[in-house]
């Protein structure tokens, strides 16, 4: 499911608002997802922090995408994980500046916060697309980090 509620700062509409016109919505579209035995990625950039729990009782399985410039992604692996699954956590607006090391350093900490301590329940990935901008050697530094862990 792709809908985008948050922005950099917090969702565009109030959650008392996305409560009253949207989640019964949800509820119906999600239910009929899992009618079907299917999981439910949903994707919203920016920071979605305050319907989180919304989404986790409506049964959302993976929250995508983590977008660490928006949400602390300690912050939310220590209030929601385990209670969901995480997608992204990459910082795909600073990945062109970091040096190779860096993105390791990423990599490893987002495993570390989103992954380890909830059995793994993450898919590691850039926030966002991953631009032409970024140099290959921090590419080929997220898949190295990756597989390391």
């Amino acid at each position: 499911m792709t809908d985008d509620w948050g922005s950099q700062t917090g969702l565009m509409i109030s959650p008392e608002m996305w409560r009253k016109h949207f989640k019964a919505h949800y509820r119906r579209i999600i239910d009929e997802i899992h009618h079907w035995d299917k999981d439910v990625i949903f994707h919203s950039c920016g920071n979605v922090m305050r319907v989180i729990p919304e989404l986790i009782e409506l049964g959302v399985d993976v929250l995508d995408p983590v977008q660490p410039t928006a949400m602390n992604i300690d912050e939310v692996g220590r209030s929601f994980g385990g209670k969901i699954a995480f997608s992204g956590g990459i910082d795909d607006q600073r990945l062109e500046d970091y040096s190779p090391q860096q993105v390791k350093d990423e990599v490893r900490h987002a495993i570390d916060t989103l992954g380890k301590p909830y059995g793994n329940a993450y898919l590691l990935a850039a926030a966002n697309l991953i631009t032409p901008t970024v140099p290959f050697e921090n590419i080929e530094a997220l898949f190295e980090a990756c597989h390391a862990q």
